[in-house]
């Protein structure tokens, strides 16, 4: 059974009010083999378009996360009183890389509780690397530079809880983007988000032999 684990206050980009929680712990640089969830994520995070020999560890990611969701959120609340933002993928809906795996997995979760607001209220409008493979990561302001809010999905009002959906919260640069882009939309609301995984990093050994250290 998985549960949501609160991001401390005050990590990395995050400011104060900032409200994100993850399910499981990403390891950097672990690989495939370092656990379950460095497995899920990598196979969620298949480039598209995927070749046929992976797509199937792909769909499995999507329905393997789709069920961690579902057993972490509670179906009457997030039924009833969220709307749910996927993050967006690095490449714009018309660009042949666009990957919407996120909304694949909220689209699974919503096919096992019961119908769900399920909205891709911002948008890629440029093209930019994907933040997990820049050598530099993008700060707020550049990723702002990069996407928008898509007015036709707020033809209804947003929900009185705003969750954004992202897979991995590594230094919350997206969450914090895209928070303060939900709140140019009038409306009282709270936002939050909810992240498949968050990184976390091998303790280092500093190459000393000394295992007393």
């Amino acid at each position: 059974m998985s549960r949501l684990t609160k991001v401390e206050d005050g990590a990395q980009r995050l400011v104060p009010g900032d409200a994100c929680w993850h399910i499981g712990e990403f390891l950097s640089h672990g690989g495939y083999g370092a656990s379950e969830t460095n497995q899920q994520i990598k196979n969620l995070k298949i480039e598209v378009p995927v070749p046929a020999h992976r797509r199937r560890w792909k769909d499995a990611a999507v329905s393997y996360w789709a069920e961690k969701l579902g057993q972490a959120l509670k179906h009457d609340f997030i039924r009833d009183s969220v709307t749910f933002v996927p993050a967006p993928c690095s490449k714009p809906k018309n660009h042949a890389e666009y990957d919407d795996r996120l909304v694949r997995v909220l689209r699974k979760l919503e096919h096992a509780v019961g119908t769900l607001d399920i909205r891709e209220v911002v948008i890629a409008h440029a093209d930019r690397p994907s933040q997990s493979k820049a050598e530099v990561r993008a700060t707020v302001t550049e990723l702002l530079a990069t996407i928008r809010i898509d007015p036709a999905t707020l033809v209804t009002p947003l929900r009185p809880v705003v969750l954004i959906v992202d897979d991995v919260f590594t230094l919350g640069t997206t969450f914090r983007a895209m928070k303060i882009l939900l709140e140019t939309i009038p409306g009282d609301r709270q936002i939050g988000g909810v992240f498949l995984a968050r990184t976390i990093w091998p303790t280092p050994d500093f190459g000393f032999q000394d295992e007393t250290l």
